[in-house]
């Protein structure tokens, strides 16, 4: 045989062998962390004789099983590997157990914070609800982000307690974008990151990564960050908006929670909350939220705080009052935002019938005038304001008196819909026409 037939042999063998290696991982099966199909439900636990390893349990109607793999529509499911990265210290739950009600649950996860946290009945509900809506993370298009602000110890404490509820959570120290890459596809992490001032690119990672439909590429590969996050915040970093909770320093001692302690909260809790997902997911996905006096930019989190609370009454009407408070505040710091305070404006242009176009010298006026009125010091320049303009869309073109926005139909309209979305002041307070009011009734 030549030197050429041989390697072409080789090279065939090699292909035979890489052939048969590849029928052994289709019959070996697919590494899942967890699958949700309309008659079976089943996700990744630990396995109770080998703590290493993971196991599927399962949900089939009203039975409950755990077997190392699941054969289901002619495919075999394995559990995933937890080789390499931070995959290896995610904290995964036992087999699923019973509860006596949703509702004492919560209550239950509401306590432990007032009794090792000591945090106010508030602050207990809404964490309670942010680790129970970590469960549904992956019904929501995008996932939940707290923000805990306050003493270092007093946040560490809590991001302890926090990972004992959550689900799959990762409690780190540190976090670059090499770690993150490591993350596998399907795991939907919660991150509870104890560092406060973290790297831009890494927040910017985070921040994107929040919408569940977008793909993050790094480098050659892709990084699989969704889920939900708890971060160790500024105070002043903090959007209004945001889901915060703050400690102040108290006196006297807390309550310690030790690792055995802490193992026991986290291997009881956390098995009644997969029970808690496996019975309620698809009730949860398929709810039509509709909480149309919530900020707009508070309903990705309204609606992963407020769906879950099934049969939960009192939790849900305590997280809708704190949301609805904090949906004011969210609303009022509009009165004095750029691009709010240039749409009121040209809204009053809008109103006025006799107007076909308006300038950005007047608008930079009726803004200064605007910001007078509400005692705020600061005046606005023109270039500023007609840089904004720019940004909403409404472009003006330059003639001898100065620059100008004709009031076209379809600036009218664009302008009403700015007014809408943005939530300014006068729409709040009632300002309407009958453009409005076509605007209102206008589906968005």
């Amino acid at each position: 045989m030549t030197t050429e037939r041989k390697n072409v042999a080789n090279r065939t063998d090699a292909c035979a062998i890489g052939n048969s290696n590849h029928a052994k991982v289709e019959h070996f099966g697919r590494p899942t962390f967890g699958e949700i199909f309309q008659d079976l439900h089943f996700e990744a636990v630990i396995d109770p004789q080998k703590p290493q390893s993971l196991q599927l349990h399962s949900r089939d109607g009203t039975r409950f099983s755990t077997s190392p793999q699941i054969e289901h529509r002619g495919q075999i499911y394995m559990p995933a590997k937890l080789t390499e990265g931070l995959a290896q210290i995610v904290r995964f739950p036992l087999p699923s157990t019973e509860f006596s009600s949703h509702e004492k649950l919560t209550d239950a996860m509401a306590e432990l914070f007032c009794t090792f946290g000591r945090t106010t009945k508030e602050d207990s509900n809404l964490l309670a609800a942010f680790a129970l809506s970590t469960w549904f993370v992956d019904s929501f298009r995008a996932a939940p982000v707290l923000h805990l602000t306050g003493p270092s110890t007093r946040v560490h404490l809590m991001m302890r307690l926090l990972a004992c509820l959550c689900r799959r959570p990762l409690l780190l120290g540190r976090l670059d974008l090499a770690s993150l890459s490591t993350l596998p596809e399907g795991l939907n992490p919660t991150l509870l990151i104890c560092e406060e001032n973290l790297a831009k690119n890494v927040a910017r990672i985070l921040e994107t990564s929040r919408n569940r439909d977008l793909a993050i590429p790094y480098g050659k590969s892709w990084i699989h960050g969704y889920g939900a996050r708890v971060l160790f915040s500024d105070p002043n970093g903090v959007n209004a908006s945001d889901l915060r909770v703050h400690f102040v320093p108290t006196a006297g001692a807390f309550p310690e929670l030790k690792d055995d302690a802490e193992r026991t909260i986290a291997a009881d809790f956390q098995a009644k909350l997969l029970r808690c997902r496996m019975l309620h997911f698809n009730t949860v996905r398929d709810s039509n939220f509709e909480f149309a006096e919530v900020d707009p930019a508070m309903q990705d989190d309204a609606r992963s705080l407020l769906t879950p609370l099934i049969d939960c009454g009192d939790l849900r009407a305590s997280i809708l009052s704190s949301l609805l408070s904090r949906s004011k505040e969210v609303s009022g710091a509009r009165f004095t935002e750029l691009d709010c305070l240039v749409i009121e404006a040209a809204l009053c242009f809008c109103h006025d019938s006799s107007k076909r176009e308006f300038f950005v010298q007047d608008i930079t006026a009726a803004v200064n005038a605007i910001l007078m009125g509400r005692h705020e010091e600061s005046v606005i320049s023109s270039k500023t304001v007609g840089t904004a303009l720019r940004g909403l869309g409404l472009f003006a073109e330059r003639v001898t008196k100065g620059y100008r926005v004709l009031l076209t139909d379809g600036n009218r309209e664009r302008i009403h819909r700015l007014a809408g979305d943005y939530n300014v002041a006068s729409i709040q307070e009632g300002a309407r026409c009958d453009q409005c009011g076509r605007i209102d009734a206008t589906p968005s």
